[in-house]
């Protein structure tokens, strides 16, 4: 389930959808959290410790994606209203000439 979670947040990442990608995170959060609360289980099921362990690789792996996305498309913005400010001191100063 955690894998699915974290093709879901990759594909709204490539679509531009970061709320959907940090919904996806959190849902992992939440699945993760569960299942270590359950610490009888680990002596039921044979491999449940290494599915978790590999489980919060994938979490932390996708919570770099997504920060780095984030900071990303923050940066961009950035960016953009930087060069507005450029372009409207560039103009004004074509206008005094």
């Amino acid at each position: 389930m955690i894998g699915e979670c974290r093709r879901l947040a990759l594909d709204a990442l490539r679509e531009g959808n970061l709320k959907k990608a940090e919904e996806c995170l959190r849902t992992m959060d939440e699945i993760y959290t569960e299942l270590m609360g359950l610490d009888e289980s680990y002596m039921l099921v044979s491999g449940l410790r290494r599915k978790n362990d590999v489980a919060r690789k994938i979490i932390e792996a996708t919570r770099g994606d997504v920060t780095q996305e984030i900071r990303r498309s923050e940066l961009e913005k950035q960016l953009k209203r930087f060069e507005k400010r450029i372009q409207a001191r560039v103009t004004s100063l074509m206008s005094i000439r």
